[in-house]
């Protein structure tokens, strides 16, 4: 795997120094951001990229479920790097053709580079907290152990990890390491998300459909405005805008598409099983007339009728037809073989009938009438209500076969997402009952553990377009039956907005204290009680294996520039205007008034209980200052930043980079693919505290540094003179947002009184319960955020003599069997699960 990227490493870095040589005497705020972001380009290869790989590569192997079926979660964020190494390395040889061309649309570019480097900054950070999570597995595995996850240092690591900025992954670079063909339908998924958000709340159908319309149109052309949108609503929405948003397929108009763009089949009827016992003879007893009794579905709210949805694309002798054809002439003879289908959806939303987009095509081509299960949803009806409406119905389905065209002799269960984990579980409860079982499942990125539980794939929640980690979450949370916990948790932090011009006066007043070096012991003061400032430094700090940076290497923390670029939030920012504005700018308040409280300095709080060391000089305080005003998009959330990770203060020069103590007191707001307005990490988030005595400035402060930074072997270092550009400018402080959310849904959800049900998550069923299991075959996905669910649950399977196979797929996102119609590689994909389904059922092609 390190082969593969030293090539692209070298090709990279070349175009890198070409293009820092060219851009450095700029004169104009394009050119300076060209000459920022390639310099930032080189040093995140250098210095985090590049000696990750090296160290994660040699681990790969043993996390793989054989040699020949190579997929964990390790391997997916390096697909996902190298994705978007390989992006950049074709815009930096377009940018080092082209940049002299009078037609060379710079500002365009500009944030096209900005963007792809600043998810590249992020996933730099995920390899660095990904190559840490392999201390807390046990070996081999890529779950997180059990008892490890009450660590304090486990927990800040996945809370680190979800506190990065998510908006570059929703901009720009919005679906970046998927497949082209995705892209599009990825897009106009993102857009409606966003738009919709915004009418949601509206009364009536209308006019929450007047408000998608209107607004559609300025998220699909600012990529920035959407990213802010979407982080948000993923992060603060509820599950029962999930349930919304996912219904839109439910839709009738949505509901016309398949009959439109998918073949079209002779049967689909709608029948309601009624709730009433019944029996079934039971296997594998001494006494061949031993009885099973089956009772309807009762949990939560007593027993109901279960819906299920038989599909066929020629009717069967047997079929009672009550919608599609009353009296067809013909009716081909029963199928030997039955498929029961169960929708994904997260548990809380979609139907058989939004799913029918691939089960017509799937009829089709297997030739074999499909029941698939509408069970009800959470959070109304959480577990265990939809596995006891799927077990009534494979029962039903069993006891009336003839009802459904279907002689009795080989059958197959199937599902996707959600309804893979049903189905495996359906599957376990029939072996448990003594009644017949399954030939076979076949399960496409199944969820097979509903809890909290750190692995590397999980890590892609951050960036996917689908399965974003506040939705994951919530949606986990309702099936459990907590997601009123859940939500009863999350709470808003109120904060206080007052004018620039008293933010600055305090400001100055700070300013001064460092010059003169009234401060530097206070920077010994710790509390754990502080805020987080959004950065990355503190990942400069270390080496991949976590270990402290010497904090004397001159020689790197002289890359003042590349330090403060390479933040976690990498697009939380100052707006540049004028330094001799006379508007009115609003800002958040720093609480405790520095003409008060700078003779009490000592009281300065820091976060991590460390000190850290920054060398750097005032004499390149502006070198980020190059964003003209009317360049400016417009203020957007501060995303959370890498608790830990944090301003950087030396304590040995007595001075801080000017950049970053012009923006002490101020909080900056987060400019999705905007780089040059995320290169300052010296902004805080001061709350307005409740405690009656005296409010302090809080800093946070990244670990101390103790040992030498680690670069590439194969790299230069930038000269000095390189890494400054021409062009400065001054940025003055803006406002942000009057409340930041306290708690995440991932830290949220880990507190919740989850059971460990073996019917809940498959992958905690003892050994006894999964070695009755049928064959399994599992279709996943390189990139899905569940990908680990599946290799482990198939490498358990394995190592219980279980039949198992898994197929994980290139390119595609989690959930693309809705896509089979949009996109080829889905499409093929599709084809795949049909191919393991007709294996199960010994069907011929």
């Amino acid at each position: 795997m390190a082969k593969l990227f030293s090539s692209l490493f070298k090709d990279l870095r070349a175009l890198s120094l070409s293009n820092i040589e060219f851009f450095q005497h700029g004169t104009s705020s394009t050119q300076a951001k060209f000459h920022q972001s390639f310099v930032m380009l080189y040093e995140h290869l250098d210095r985090g990229i590049q000696p990750s790989i090296e160290q994660i590569a040699p681990l790969l192997p043993k996390y793989d479920l054989s040699p020949d079926t190579q997929a964990n979660g390790y391997r997916s964020l390096l697909k996902v790097v190298h994705k978007c190494c390989t992006n950049l390395l074709r815009l930096s040889r377009y940018i080092n053709v082209n940049r002299s061309s009078l037609f060379f649309r710079g500002n365009f570019y500009s944030k096209e580079l900005e963007a792809y480097v600043i998810c590249l900054g992020q996933l730099r950070a995920t390899l660095h907290y990904a190559q840490k999570l392999v201390a807390y597995c046990q070996d081999g595995s890529l779950f997180a152990d059990e008892d490890n996850l009450n660590d304090p240092v486990v927990e800040n690591l996945m809370e680190e990890v979800e506190s990065l900025s998510q908006n570059c992954f929703y901009g720009r670079c919005f679906g970046f390491q998927f497949c082209e063909s995705m892209q599009r339908p990825l897009t106009t998924v993102a857009v409606a998300m966003a738009s919709f958000s915004e009418g949601y709340l509206e009364k009536t159908h209308f006019k929450q459909l007047t408000a998608s319309v209107v607004n559609s149109g300025k998220y699909l052309m600012n990529p920035e405005l959407r990213a802010e949108q979407i982080v948000g609503v993923t992060r603060t929405a509820s599950v029962e805008f999930c349930k919304n948003f996912w219904s839109i397929t439910e839709s009738d108009i949505m509901q016309a598409v398949p009959s439109l763009v998918c073949p079209s089949i002779k049967v689909n009827e709608v029948i309601h099983l009624k709730p009433e016992p019944f029996e079934l003879p039971a296997v594998n007893t001494d006494n061949p007339n031993d009885m099973v009794t089956i009772t309807p579905p009762c949990a939560h709210t007593g027993p109901g009728v279960v819906k299920v949805r038989l599909m066929s694309f020629e009717p069967r002798e047997g079929q009672e037809l009550r919608q599609s054809h009353q009296n067809p002439r013909h009716r081909l003879p029963m199928s030997s073989s039955l498929l029961i289908h169960c929708h994904g959806g997260g548990f809380v939303a979609q139907s058989s009938k939004s799913h029918g987009i691939y089960l017509r095509q799937w009829t089709k081509d297997l030739g074999i009438p499909i029941l698939s299960i509408d069970y009800s949803l959470a959070p109304e009806q959480p577990f265990p209500r939809a596995l006891e409406e799927c077990f009534f119905a494979y029962a039903w389905a069993i006891k009336n076969s003839a009802k459904l065209g279907w002689t009795g002799e080989t059958l197959c269960l199937a599902g996707d997402s959600a309804g893979g984990n049903l189905m495996i579980s359906t599957a376990l409860r029939a072996a448990s009952f003594g009644i017949q079982i399954p030939d076979g499942i076949m399960a496409a990125y199944p969820v097979v553990l509903v809890r909290y539980t750190p692995s590397p794939s999980r890590i892609l929640a951050l960036m996917d377009p689908l399965l974003p980690v506040g939705i994951m979450m919530r949606c986990l949370a309702a099936y459990a039956g907590v997601s009123d916990k859940f939500e009863n948790t999350i709470e808003d932090e109120p904060f206080e907005v007052i004018e620039a011009d008293e933010a600055l006066h305090d400001e100055d007043i700070f300013n001064y204290k460092v010059k003169n070096g009234n401060c530097g012991d206070n920077f010994s003061s710790m509390t754990s009680s502080c805020h987080s400032i959004e950065s990355l430094d503190g990942l400069d700090k270390q080496d991949i294996s976590g270990h402290p940076l010497s904090k004397h290497c001159h020689s790197i923390e002289s890359l003042h520039t590349l330090d403060e670029a390479i933040s976690s939030q990498q697009s939380s920012v100052l707006e540049g205007i004028n330094a001799d504005s006379d508007d009115d700018i609003t800002v958040l308040k720093r609480v405790n008034k520095a003409t008060e409280s700078m003779g009490e300095m000592e009281e300065l709080t820091l976060e991590n209980s460390e000190e850290v060391g920054l060398e750097s000089s005032e004499e390149d305080a502006d070198d980020y200052d190059f964003v003209k005003p009317e360049d400016i998009e417009g203020p957007t959330p501060a995303d959370a930043g890498l608790t830990g990770s944090t301003l950087p203060v030396s304590k040995s020069d007595g001075h801080v980079h000017q950049a970053q103590t012009n923006q002490n007191h101020v909080v900056m707001d987060s400019m999705a693919g905007s780089l040059t307005r995320s290169n300052l990490s010296g902004a805080q988030y001061l709350q307005k505290q409740d405690s009656s005595e005296d409010q302090k400035l809080t800093l946070a402060m990244p670990s101390q540094a103790d040992h030498p930074v680690i670069h590439s072997p194969s790299c230069p270092e930038i000269s000095e003179s390189m890494r400054h550009s021409s062009y400065q400018r001054r940025f003055t402080p803006q406002y942000t947002k009057e409340c930041h959310r306290r708690f995440s849904p991932l830290q949220v959800f880990r507190k919740l009184p989850i059971i460990k049900n073996p019917y809940m998550s498959p992958y905690l069923a003892p050994d006894e319960m999964l070695k009755c299991l049928p064959p399994i075959k599992l279709v996943a996905c390189h990139l899905d955020p569940l990908l680990d669910d599946s290799v482990m649950f198939a490498r358990k399977l394995r190592s219980l003599g279980n039949q198992v196979d898994l197929h994980p797929v290139d390119d595609l996102p989690h959930g693309f069997l809705n896509f089979s119609t949009a996109s080829r590689e889905a499409r093929l994909a599709s084809d795949v699960c049909v191919d393991k389904i007709r294996q199960i059922l010994q069907l011929s092609t």
